[in-house]
């Protein structure tokens, strides 16, 4: 499976200690440069990135794309879309809503943080995703509505 993240995703997974998580589930996951370049601006994030033997980094050839959608996306989002339409991915980790809007005009197929942690419960790679939200919510700063925090407590079977 190809699987492509977006910086965003790698960052909150990273700061709650999940991102191996992401690695059980695909095996391996492609970023662009300019993913590289974003998670290079926090040194232990950079070291994390360059030890991980099954995240590989590839450069985008499709320039004018990149250009296009630099108008709308910031230079990760731009990338990893770039790049997933260029090697036609299976999947393509992102939560911005305004990059998976673009995305899905583009036909990708996403799923993001919190998609990876369901996904990761039902293969038995966590037990609960209770707790890995309210980490995300309180070390990432990642937003949860309170209506998608009891629906995914729901389909999860974890339901307070």
């Amino acid at each position: 499976m190809v699987v492509i993240s977006d910086t965003t995703a790698i960052t909150n997974l990273y700061q709650v200690k999940l991102l191996l998580i992401v690695k059980e589930l695909y095996g391996q996951i492609i970023i662009p440069e300019g993913v590289y370049e974003e998670l290079s601006r926090l040194s232990n994030q950079k070291r994390i990135i360059d030890q991980a033997d099954w995240i590989t980094i590839q450069k985008i050839k499709n320039k004018e794309l990149r250009r296009e959608l630099l108008k709308e996306l910031d230079q990760g989002e731009a990338e990893a879309i770039t790049l997933a339409i260029e090697i036609k991915s299976d999947l393509l980790v992102i939560d911005e809503q305004k990059g998976r809007k673009v995305s899905r005009r583009y036909g990708l197929r996403i799923i993001g943080v919190l998609g990876i942690l369901i996904n990761a419960k039902k293969r038995g790679i966590i037990s609960n995703v209770k707790p890995y939200m309210d980490d995300l919510r309180e070390k990432a700063g990642f937003h949860i509505s309170e209506k998608l925090y009891s629906e995914i407590l729901k389909r999860v079977d974890e339901e307070e």
